[in-house]
């Protein structure tokens, strides 16, 4: 194994995980503004958790931001973990052999065919309501 190709695995790791971490917060955030009660429970959840005063700069609440308060936010998780179910970082891609003619999408595979599905979610999304 050269440097090279030690270097060049590393980079690769940290350009990835910062693509899917982006697009995970970007979805995250795009899921708030579509459910403002659900960004109002995670907003008092995370002010409670951590304790935040009225006014209170960046830093004093970095430093707030410990361990003991994020263990204490459970709704935040569940809406992270809700937002990667509908949304995955990394896409499924599917390989399958059609046996039967079957329609996908509008379109009609013949028998004996095989191809790629390109599946963005994991399992069924769901229209999420609004309910108290």
């Amino acid at each position: 194994m050269t440097d090279q190709y030690l270097r060049d695995i590393t980079l690769n790791f940290i350009i990835a995980g910062k693509d899917t971490s982006a697009n995970t917060l970007a979805w995250f955030f795009y899921m708030l503004c579509k459910h403002p009660l659900v960004q109002e429970k995670v907003v008092k959840e995370v002010r409670e958790a951590v304790g935040i005063k009225e006014s209170m700069s960046a830093d004093e609440f970095s430093k707030l931001m410990t361990e003991e308060a994020l263990d204490k936010m459970q709704y935040l998780h569940a809406s992270l973990t809700e937002t990667l179910r509908l949304y995955p970082a990394v896409p499924l891609v599917k390989y399958l052999t059609i046996v039967s003619p079957t329609n996908i999408n509008s379109q009609t595979l013949s028998s004996c065919s095989s191809g790629k599905i390109f599946d963005n979610s994991f399992s069924h999304k769901h229209k999420l309501s609004d309910s108290k």
